[in-house]
């Protein structure tokens, strides 16, 4: 790897002493080694910190527990404290990973997404990932267990995640109306050794993805249109979504992001709910 490449990798963990170890050496197995590993402990109380200092090469930045799981907008808020390490230590960092602690990536999955944003027809790929084994991906979203930003694109994005549900959803968006391309690579997949959120499909869950499309700017169209399909799941966790983004609309308050950037998730969503139209009619 050239100076200018520069590969720095940001793993979040919390109470992950049954996963982090497997996550670990999954890093140390690459065939292409990162400049730096940091692990942003965020407050656990288990042995996480423990296992990771057997490792010296990686570096460990703690948090003091807050005494309660914060969902999404907690691993954006390490996440945040890791950038800011690994950009203190590597201030002229190239690509940024962010890995979950209960991952366990192919050996060359750091070497293949650097080739692949590194090729000249690819210069405007932003954040790019792998697809978990097993899980219907929107190639257009990136995983968030173990995705990649170019430099510049974090930086376009605010050079921070922002510390909401909806975090990596929102970073896709933000990238795509600064004209970056956001994409997850079908032929290479990763292993994620716990469900995530959208596979638990519990009714805190909906709740919150309500609540999060909302605040992400989604067209009530589309909010119903997720509601439909998990109807067929669970139907008590479609009826929680909808009534969620529903209610939503009620506390303004809740639409914390920038004003360019919801207009530009109006005009996007318009135009694929159009397209969308157009295509059931039969239209081109």
């Amino acid at each position: 790897m050239t100076e200018k490449n520069q590969l720095v990798v940001v793993m979040p963990a919390r109470n992950e002493e049954g996963f982090i170890e497997g996550a670990i050496k999954s890093v140390e197995k690459q065939t292409l080694q990162p400049t730096l590993f940091v692990v942003v402990d965020d407050g656990s109380v288990d042995s996480t910190t423990e296992i990771v200092r057997r490792h010296s090469w990686v570096n460990l930045v703690t948090r003091q527990d807050r005494g309660f799981r914060y969902r999404g907008a907690g691993v954006a808020v390490s996440v945040n404290r890791g950038v800011q390490e690994v950009t203190r230590l590597v201030p002229d960092w190239s690509f940024l990973c962010k890995l979950d602690a209960d991952i366990i990536l192919p050996e060359d999955y750091f070497q293949d997404l650097i080739s692949l944003m590194q090729k000249p027809e690819n210069k405007r790929l932003g954040i790019v990932s792998g697809v978990v084994r097993g899980e219907t991906t929107n190639l257009e979203h990136p995983r968030g267990a173990a995705r990649f930003y170019r430099r510049r694109c974090w930086e376009d994005i605010g050079g921070r995640l922002q510390e909401i549900h909806g975090w990596d959803t929102y970073s896709d968006l933000r990238a795509r109306q600064f004209g970056w391309i956001t994409r997850g690579i079908q032929e290479i997949t990763v292993i994620q050794r716990r469900p995530t959120a959208g596979r638990e499909q519990s009714l805190s869950v909906a709740f919150q993805v309500g609540r999060m499309m909302y605040l992400l700017g989604y067209h009530p169209l589309v909010a119903f249109a997720r509601a439909i399909k998990l109807l067929f799941k669970n139907p008590l966790a479609a009826l929680v979504l909808a009534l969620s983004t529903v209610l939503s609309r009620f506390n303004r308050r809740i639409r914390i992001l920038p004003e360019d950037y919801y207009r530009y998730v109006e005009s996007e969503q318009k135009a694929r709910i159009k397209r969308g139209i157009l295509r059931l009619l039969g239209g081109n």
